[in-house]
């Protein structure tokens, strides 16, 4: 592991890191002169999974908090075990300095992919072995990181939000990348953790509240690695729901939300359902949308808003596919014709509603939503939740749109002409039939799992709810040549 020249790392010109976890910790101990903890040596083991090793680190239970000086040397050792994957701490009592510490072992550690802080409380603000002198501020360099946003300075330095990154200068090149990229400032609270290339996160029950969630959903919904989010257990109402609900629809990546055992009510219940359905939004909106878009997708970053059909033309190119172009009656012009969807991600879903209003599509990822144990949801939020879902028809990314007409008046039959004997018929042109525009719908969500288990819902009604969600995608037939094999 190459260690930043600012890192503080002892042991460059003591010892030679061997890679082992419990190893490295005992020696940056003696190193930084301070006592081994053997609860935090009893919290790491070594997983043997048909000849591939794998490290773990479990630390719970702790009589006495985890501080910056026990921190310490745990996070210099993590740096330079590249099999360790998941660390967990639970009821461990950091401090705000410990957790820091923390942050940066995570956003430095080669392997690390999913980090558990639970039940930890609220995070201490005073750390015994600091002094205050050595009580300032915390920096992640990015020249350290691993994963995604390593990747991306490789490709040629820091990639202002929503813009594509530039090729590397040549001139450049041998400049280190900590001149290239600023040092982050480790925020204050939760939120640290976010800026990890991290797949699993879990904060549950550490009294993170509509505050605290505020800057962890805004790190959400430029998260392009994390896949998991646990925040159980805390006190999320629904406007920390509503902070959330903003990131999701941007998010392209989350599979799994938990937010059982908050503050929620049915209202913020719907919140989170409608980030799953289509929205109708400004030109100015759907612009600042793609920009978050374009974090998951660099091919619509730098781009502008694109020319996107009407249903009207959805319509007409539906018609004309496949089918042979008529040429046009004479002093009519060009036949009318459908606009066709754009092919870019994103893109490709939306369709213009009205010269200022764009319907842009829900969110796309997320598989399962956990809101259990929230007594706020009772029986009339799973109702509205079943209708929500039974509006919302089965329809699979691509597909034609189910269209619907406005009804035309139909003449009454006195007044049609009989047609005479041997009259030769002329062709008749008609108008393409008016399409109207659909209600906004969750169709095309990914949506497979929603936990809303509680003492005061009927399980009648969870069984109601599953039975819509699991119509939202029926099963898809098997070939019979594939049910022979």
């Amino acid at each position: 592991v190459n260690m930043h020249p600012d890192s503080g790392d002892p042991a460059q010109a003591v010892f030679e890191p061997t890679g082992e976890l419990c190893k490295d910790y005992c020696a940056y101990c003696e190193t930084e002169g301070c006592e081994e903890r053997e609860d935090i040596m009893g919290g790491i083991s070594i997983n043997d999974n048909d000849g591939l090793f794998s490290t773990s680190l479990f630390i719970r239970g702790l009589e006495t908090p985890l501080i910056k000086r026990d921190i310490s040397p745990l996070k210099n050792a993590m740096l330079h075990c590249g099999n360790l994957h998941k660390v967990q701490f639970y009821s461990c009592s950091l401090t705000h300095d410990s957790w820091k510490l923390l942050v940066e072992a995570s956003y430095r550690a080669p392997a690390l992919m999913s980090v558990s802080v639970d039940f930890n409380g609220a995070l201490a603000v005073k750390d015994p072995s600091s002094s205050k002198k050595d009580r300032g501020d915390f920096f992640l360099h990015p020249s350290q990181a691993k994963g995604g946003l390593q990747a991306k300075l490789d490709q040629g330095g820091n990639a202002p939000k929503g813009k594509a990154s530039k090729p590397a200068d040549k001139k450049k090149d041998a400049e280190p990348a900590s001149e290239v990229c600023d040092p982050i400032k480790v925020p204050e609270g939760w939120t640290g953790i976010m800026l990890c290339s991290l797949q699993e996160i879990s904060l549950r029950a550490n009294c993170i509240n509509d505050k605290q969630i505020q800057p962890i959903a805004a790190a959400l919904e430029s998260t392009t690695e994390l896949m998991s989010l646990n925040l159980w257990g805390n006190i999320v109402s629904d406007q920390g729901v509503a902070y959330l609900a903003k990131s999701l629809r941007a998010n392209c990546r989350l599979t799994s939300l938990n937010l059982g055992n908050n503050r929620i009510t049915n209202t913020g219940l719907m919140t989170l359902l409608g980030t799953l359905q289509e929205a109708d939004l400004s030109l100015d909106e759907v612009s600042s949308l793609r920009q978050s878009v374009g974090v998951y997708h660099e091919v619509l970053t730098g781009t502008d808003v694109p020319a996107y059909p009407t249903y009207q033309e959805l319509y007409l190119a539906q018609e004309n596919k496949g089918g042979e172009k008529k040429p046009p009656p004479k002093g009519k012009g060009k036949p009318e014709t459908g606009t066709q969807r754009p092919t870019t991600p994103f893109d490709r879903y939306c369709v213009k509603i009205s010269d200022s209003l764009i319907r842009v599509p829900g969110n796309k990822t997320l598989w399962s939503l956990n809101v259990s144990e929230n007594r706020g949801i009772d029986g009339e939020g799973i109702d509205e939740a079943i209708r929500f879902f039974d509006r919302a028809l089965y329809s699979p990314p691509g597909s034609d749109i189910a269209f619907t007409f406005v009804q035309s008046e139909v003449p009454a039959a006195s007044t049609t002409p009989e047609p005479k004997k041997d009259a030769k018929r002329k062709s008749v042109d008609l108008e393409p039939p008016t399409v109207v525009v659909p209600a906004p719908t969750a169709s095309g969500s990914a949506l497979q799992r929603l936990v809303v288990a509680s003492q005061s819902i009927p399980q009648t009604l969870i069984n109601s709810l599953q039975q819509s969600i699991a119509s939202m995608h029926p099963p898809k037939e098997v070939p019979e040549e594939s049910k022979s094999a």
